[in-house]
């Protein structure tokens, strides 16, 4: 005989339905890892890496975009990789070496909802789409290159969305 507990399946149904807690991702460089923080009470969580080095996969990781259902991380494999944001097992590569990145360092999705990239080795920047297991580049070669730009790492835009400082 199987008996329900309505609040007890309430409450299975809930959770898993609800969203994870918020954490913050935080690359090392010199250590080539990704560890986990609780960003209520800025605790690691975990004693151990969340995303451990493996020089084969992940190199220097810098910029990390959790897109609540798996994790995005610059590598200087000249890749952006897919982690399992739960597990933090790897996916595979978002964006694939060959697509003209060169030390990705930093990645922030624009207000127009693109995920920008810098490569900073080639002095450039990329934008793609961010949705999908793969990126898809929006522009045939890079979104910006050339004139004074030198080794591009953090960007941000204006107020109203329509600057690009980089």
């Amino acid at each position: 005989m199987i008996r329900f507990f309505p609040g007890v399946c309430a409450w299975l149904l809930l959770a898993a339905v609800l969203p994870l807690p918020a954490q913050i991702y935080s690359s090392r460089f010199s250590s080539q890892d990704v560890y986990l923080y609780d960003e209520t009470t800025g605790d690691r969580i975990g004693a151990a890496a969340f995303i451990p080095t493996d020089p084969s996969v992940l190199e220097n990781p810098h910029g990390i975009i959790d897109r609540t259902t798996d994790i995005i991380v610059a590598s200087w494999t000249d890749e952006i990789q897919r982690y399992d944001r739960v597990t933090g097992a790897y996916l595979g590569n978002f964006v694939d070496s060959g697509e003209g990145l060169v030390n990705p360092v930093y990645m922030e999705v624009g207000p127009d909802g693109w995920l920008y990239v810098s490569s900073q080795a080639n002095h450039r920047m990329y934008r793609y789409n961010r949705d999908g297991e793969t990126g898809t580049a929006v522009d045939a070669g890079p979104f910006i290159e050339g004139g004074d730009l030198n080794g591009p790492s953090g960007f941000d835009w204006s107020p109203d969305g329509t600057v690009l400082y980089v």
